[in-house]
């Protein structure tokens, strides 16, 4: 099971091609495999899922680089 990490909102546009450990973005990732982040994101009532993929820089930083934006409904 693969893991992803996401951003639910009702946006159409992902709010990031990366995340980095500066931004703030990174605190509104959730983290899952992609059946339970679309049911997260039902529960909360948004419409859309920017999946995001985790790897590490040339100094070992955590970087989410985004992947795709999905529509819940």
């Amino acid at each position: 099971m693969k893991k992803y990490y996401a951003i639910i909102n009702d946006n159409t546009g992902a709010p990031a091609s990366k995340i980095d450990e500066d931004n703030d973005l990174r605190l509104d990732l959730i983290e899952g495999a992609e059946k339970e982040i679309y049911e997260h994101a039902a529960e909360k009532g948004a419409t859309r899922v920017h999946l995001y993929e985790h790897s590490f820089d040339d100094y070992d930083n955590n970087v989410y680089t985004y992947l795709t934006t999905k529509s819940v409904r």
